[in-house]
């Protein structure tokens, strides 16, 4: 099984478990992202967003709350069936209009053009990620810009050493997952005593209990996770033939990017 494989199952595996589960991204997600130094909500009133990587709707139920024109959201590892029922509690007073399609980063084509490609979480997830900023660059508009959200590098060695060697075990595990993740949750509350609050596994834990279980089976059951250093968002924009807008450090878990067209 290739690696792009691996990864949509994994995911598909995860969205039967979470549907209804997770919590939409709230204004203080979008601040923790730093996305809300990039773009007022207000900046998103009327524009077309192409939302990769749905899933269950997190980002796309804040989105909704912004009064885009319109949403068009892609995920291969969703029904769009899932993915309605997920958002059913989101879009009662939304006037716009949206839109899913089964369909991954690397496939997906439109003749719309899209003024805005939100890719948070996802990018570091697709083990042909040049290939998918350049098959996404064909459906952004020429002023438009991506906003992306990845792993960092900065999160520390030991920290992802752990983090790896718990993905290693985590498909073996069969139906024990989500007890390992809720045995795993416990042992990490212990160890992040001692660690500092902008720690891996400090953001993981120091949330609610449930959110925290589902945000460490998010990063446990990934098929495949890349973690981007500063100089690799940079070659990453080069290689793909975009521009680069903003690199934020969002502690020391991840960057928030915007990409250009050149």
């Amino acid at each position: 099984m290739n690696k792009q494989i691996k990864s949509i199952k994994s995911f598909s595996e995860q969205h039967k478990l979470s549907i209804s589960k997770i919590h939409p991204l709230t204004k203080g997600d979008f601040e923790t992202y730093r996305i809300h130094e990039i773009l007022r909500t207000s900046d998103l009133s009327g524009l077309s967003i192409l939302d990769v990587g749905c899933g269950t709707g997190r980002v796309t139920s804040h989105l909704i709350s912004s009064n885009p024109s319109s949403i068009h959201c892609i995920d291969p590892s969703i029904t769009e069936e899932d993915f309605e029922k997920n958002l059913n509690r989101d879009i009662t007073n939304f006037s716009g209009t949206l839109k899913f399609t089964r369909a991954s980063a690397l496939d997906f084509n439109s003749e719309k053009k899209f003024d805005l490609i939100f890719i948070i979480g996802v990018l570091h997830h697709i083990p042909e990620n040049i290939n998918a900023l350049r098959n996404l660059s064909k459906s952004l508009s020429p002023s438009g810009k991506f906003v992306i959200w990845v792993y960092s590098k900065e999160i520390g060695h030991v920290n992802r050493a752990f983090l790896q060697l718990s993905r290693f075990i985590f498909p073996y595990l069969g139906f024990f997952r989500i007890p390992f993740t809720k045995l795993l949750r416990i042992l990490m509350v212990l160890i992040g005593k001692f660690l500092s609050p902008s720690s891996e596994i400090r953001i993981l834990v120091d949330k609610d209990k449930d959110e925290s279980i589902l945000a460490l089976y998010d990063q446990l059951n990934a098929g495949y996770a890349k973690y981007y250093s500063k100089q690799d968002v940079l070659n990453e924009a080069r290689d793909a033939g975009l521009r680069v807008f903003s690199i934020l450090p969002t502690g020391r878990k991840g960057w928030t990017i915007t990409y250009g067209l050149n």
